[in-house]
């Protein structure tokens, strides 16, 4: 054995393993506050969830703050449009309050929205009830008003109306309940746009096929969108309206056709 070599001194091994023992808890102890801030600085400064867009929101229609069934019509003066529905009784509420007050020969008027009033309530005709007096309803009321847009939804049956009246004439209507009850006029091109599906007169629930009976069940939720199309949407808005006191829940004085 070569005299240059030295062997390593035993009683040495013992302080060095325990130098680089504390030197190793020490950058793990190190590592763990790290790891321990970095994580608090992430859960003090988590982002806020974006809010979802309407149409991202669920369409419960069971929910007391969107209505099964409601006028669009274009105004900005709730006064003109309670006259015109022959409204009295009239109590200021919020959307809200009001959907809780409507009874059969209600109805609730909101405050203008964005140049549009909605309506709903128990004094609304119901295309599934009686398509005629819907149909005279509305051409009278838009001699008064001008543009007003009808919108009803059945979801546990699927059943779907939407129209628009402009000055006393109905342009454009379809509803369906378990057969066609009406199909008038064009389809707009908010409607082809949302992929709506119409049957022609005599067409009848049992005689479609699993994939028609399906377009009906997407026509039921697409009603919503169509209006945000046409006017504006409830549900967009719902949280507009809550937020005043300028909604009027009214018993209808006439009845709901001439």
């Amino acid at each position: 054995m070569s005299e240059s070599f030295k062997e390593f001194p035993y009683n040495s091994v013992g302080p060095l393993v325990a130098g680089l023992l504390l030197c190793l808890a020490l950058v793990a102890a190190f590592g763990g506050l790290c790891v321990a801030l970095v994580l608090r600085h992430r859960k003090l400064h988590k982002p806020e969830p974006e809010p979802a867009a309407p149409d991202a929101l669920s369409r419960d229609l069971s929910s007391t703050q969107i209505p099964s069934r409601w006028l669009a019509i274009k105004s900005a003066n709730s006064l003109v449009v309670q006259s015109a529905l022959g409204l009295h009784n009239l109590k200021p509420c919020t959307w809200q309050e009001g959907l809780s007050q409507v009874q059969d020969r209600d109805l609730l008027v909101s405050a203008p929205v964005d140049g549009w009033i909605l309506v709903t309530g128990g004094g609304l005709p119901s295309p599934e009830n009686d398509i005629d007096v819907c149909f005279h309803w509305l051409q009278r009321l838009s001699k008064d008003l001008g543009t007003v847009q009808l919108f009803s939804i059945h979801p546990a049956l699927s059943h779907h109306a939407w129209a628009v009246a402009q000055e006393g004439s109905v342009v454009r209507a379809y509803a369906w309940a378990g057969h066609t009850l009406w199909n008038q006029g064009r389809p707009t091109s908010a409607e082809r746009q949302l992929g709506m599906t119409f049957f022609p007169y005599g067409e009848k629930e049992e005689s479609l096929s699993s994939e028609q009976k399906e377009s009906l069940v997407l026509n039921s939720e697409k009603v919503g969108r169509l209006a945000g199309a046409w006017s504006i949407d409830p549900l967009a808005v719902v949280m507009r309206l809550e937020n005043s006191k300028r909604s009027v829940v009214g018993n209808l004085a006439q009845p709901k056709a001439r």
